[in-house]
């Protein structure tokens, strides 16, 4: 069966709106499932979509340049805006110089998080996720969801 057929028909079965459906066209690329993934953040967690073994078994790590980390060990990344960590990653995240960011952790993940210089990250943190925090500065923020 074709990928994308599959992740259509898994997304319809959990309550896929028909906006995204239609975003998901025949040759679905990593790139633009990752891009679809971010805009559609919401729906994918709370419906655990695509699900881990399929990502596992159709993704595997081709999603990394674009912030989509799955069974990752281990993961550096310097002020990157979106990410995501799937699976069982561990990882080491720096925001620095005035940067924003956004993550997302997820499944049986662990990441250390390092904020300085009046940057600002919020984290979404589900399942059995582990987070370590450190922030320098009284200017910079971090806003914790779990």
């Amino acid at each position: 069966m074709d990928l994308t057929l599959q992740i259509k028909q898994d997304g319809i079965s959990k309550g896929m709106c028909q906006e995204f459906q239609n975003l998901l066209t025949e040759g679905l690329s990593v790139q633009r499932l990752s891009t679809l993934f971010f805009k559609g953040i919401n729906f994918c967690i709370s419906s655990d979509f695509p699900t881990l073994p399929f990502l596992r078994e159709n993704i595997g790590n081709k999603g990394e340049e674009y912030g989509f980390y799955l069974d990752n060990r281990p993961i550096m990344e310097i002020n990157r805006q979106k990410l995501v960590l799937n699976g069982e990653c561990r990882a080491r995240i720096q925001y620095q110089n005035c940067n924003v960011g956004k993550m997302y952790i997820r499944h049986n993940s662990s990441a250390q998080v390092f904020v300085s210089g009046r940057s600002t990250v919020a984290i979404d943190a589900f399942d059995d996720t582990h987070l370590n925090i450190i922030v320098a500065g009284k200017d910079s923020q971090v806003l914790v969801s779990l």
